[in-house]
């Protein structure tokens, strides 16, 4: 089964994360940067869902630390604010997708899904 690794601070985020890709893949989740990094390692999952904004670091560098060590890993970043710095940058980082909150949970799932099989 594929690996998800959630890193959002919002605990009802990643619990509705968590129900809504149940049974497309094994989800693990952190609500800090340096908890995600730690599961990111340990754990090496297929797409990280990464909020980015995070209380310890922002999910911008957490992407650049993450890409350091793997570039291949699918990352779909967790926005509430679309701002074009924030844009350029994580798009320079070779991101998979990105989600808007809020967000249609049957439009997540099915991006998930599709992003996981290709």
């Amino acid at each position: 089964m594929k690996k998800i690794l959630i890193i959002d601070d919002d605990d009802n985020i990643r619990r509705l994360l968590k129900s809504t890709l149940a049974g497309i893949a094994e989800v693990y989740e952190a609500d800090f940067g340096k908890l995600g990094f730690n599961i990111f390692r340990e754990e090496s999952p297929d797409m990280i869902l990464l909020d980015i904004m995070l209380p310890d670091t922002s999910g911008v560098e957490l992407l650049q630390k993450i890409r350091d060590e793997d570039m291949d890993v699918k990352v779909v970043m967790i926005t509430a604010y679309e701002t074009i710095k924030s844009v350029i940058e994580i798009m320079n980082l070779k991101i998979s997708g990105y989600i808007t909150k809020p967000f249609i949970v049957r439009d997540v799932r099915q991006k998930i899904s599709k992003l996981l099989e290709s």
